[in-house]
């Protein structure tokens, strides 16, 4: 299986890094620590402004050859039906705002510890796929055993409903995931690819965040950025030229 390997940040990848010499961008600064990222995790919304996705980072990672994977921080996936439409609807606008063209996946981010509604999921994928990105939007989320009662238990409740049927009995809605869990570490042998899953979706997890807070250090407490593993089809999800 072919892997494609990229990183999330919440600082911009054009931002240079001022407390270090020579005041590299954070991609440059990247692919001196870590690797050349085939493709770099941002927010479209629901962060403070300076941490979201701009049209000039997405030019500039694009002319870079770094797919864009696109995430929407907010989200209130424990609500009902309407509100799985509204939040649809505020990451379509969002990703309209930046000219994100159609066919791309928006991953609405659901955090570890996050209660979900099947209801709700129903909201979004339905707003997702009759939108001008004609498809049912992505997840990230945490599937583990662990957190079951707050995504995967909801997550299948919505997967097995028979509201999720087309006639002849295929699902209509199967949505791509980017997981969580486990997370091994920055410097993890990436020749693995294991992420979790819901055990109603084999295969749905198509990108793994195998590790967060990569690059710690004392002007950095938090870490520069998390790192990442997609598969063909999860990669084939993001913005890229």
């Amino acid at each position: 299986m072919t892997t494609y390997w990229g990183v999330v940040s919440t600082r911009p990848a054009n931002a240079p890094l001022t407390t270090i010499d020579g005041q590299p961008t954070l991609f440059d600064f990247i692919i001196q620590q870590a690797g050349t990222p085939q493709f770099w995790g941002r927010y479209t919304a629901g962060k403070a402004p300076g941490d979201l996705l701009t049209a000039d980072e997405a030019t500039f990672l694009l002319t870079n050859n770094c797919r864009i994977l696109l995430v929407h921080y907010a989200i209130k996936p424990g609500g009902d039906y309407q509100a799985g439409v509204q939040d649809a609807m505020n990451a379509i606008t969002a990703a309209q705002n930046l000219c994100i063209p159609s066919g791309v996946t928006i991953y609405g981010d659901i955090e570890t510890g996050i209660a979900t509604n099947p209801d709700w999921f129903f909201g979004w994928w339905e707003t997702m796929s009759a939108s001008v990105y004609a498809n049912p939007g992505g997840l990230y989320c945490n599937p583990s055993a662990k957190n079951a009662q707050n995504f995967a238990t909801p997550f299948c409740a919505a997967i097995n409903d028979p509201r999720n049927l087309n006639p002849d009995g295929s699902l209509r809605f199967n949505p791509p995931l980017f997981v969580s869990t486990p997370r091994p570490g920055c410097d993890f042998d990436l020749s693995y690819y294991g992420p979790d899953e819901p055990p109603c979706a084999p295969g749905s997890a198509v990108i793994w965040q195998y590790a967060e807070q990569c690059y710690k250090n004392g002007a950095f407490p938090k870490g520069l950025w998390d790192q990442d593993l997609a598969t063909d089809t999860g990669y084939d999800t993001m913005w890229g030229v």
